[in-house]
């Protein structure tokens, strides 16, 4: 949903441009999806009114299919415009909230789901014995708030533990390289 909204031209370009995550995309990719948000925004044929449509009916279809049992598979398509990869899928699972998605189903649909989806082609998705370790420690209950999820003191990943001021560090040093 946050990358349709930013496709069809409902997301705000100040917000957008704002995303403290940027730092860590080159420069010259941050100009080109500004530059392709303002050709699209300034097009003759845009009409804000039939985008914000498309938008509220993909919210209700989110809400419908998600009512109906359909399994959803949790995604961002990052790195698309104004979406940088391991920073759009939170504001994609506020979206979901805002559908009227389930905290809980919420993650469901970005493990469980996925590892079911994928099961003949890896082995993750949930807590088993001789399942691929990938795991993420929060400060704070996703449950009561999915922004919680943003609220990390690490993450395992292979089986391998990375406490948050490691991959801070590493975020660090590729901002660095952009400056």
């Amino acid at each position: 949903m946050a990358l349709w909204e930013t496709l069809r031209g409902t997301a705000d370009l100040a917000t957008l441009r704002a995303y403290p995550e940027l730092k860590y995309m080159p420069p010259q990719q941050v100009q080109h999806w500004t530059s392709a948000q303002e050709n699209l925004l300034t097009n003759s044929d845009f009409k804000p009114g039939v985008a914000r449509t498309v938008i509220q009916n993909r919210m209700r279809l989110l809400k419908a299919l998600y009512d109906g049992g359909v399994k959803i598979l949790l995604g961002s398509d990052a790195p698309q415009r104004f979406s940088v990869p391991g920073f759009s899928i939170h504001r994609e699972m506020k979206r979901m909230a805002d559908a009227g998605m389930k905290p809980y189903d919420i993650l469901r649909s970005g493990t469980y789901n996925i590892g079911l989806y994928l099961k003949d082609k890896d082995n993750f998705g949930t807590i088993e014995v001789g399942k691929r370790a990938d795991l993420i420690l929060l400060d704070a209950n996703p449950l009561d708030d999915i922004d919680n999820i943003a609220r990390q003191s690490g993450v395992m990943v292979r089986g391998r533990w990375l406490p948050e001021r490691e991959i801070q560090s590493r975020l660090d040093q590729i901002a660095a390289s952009h400056r």
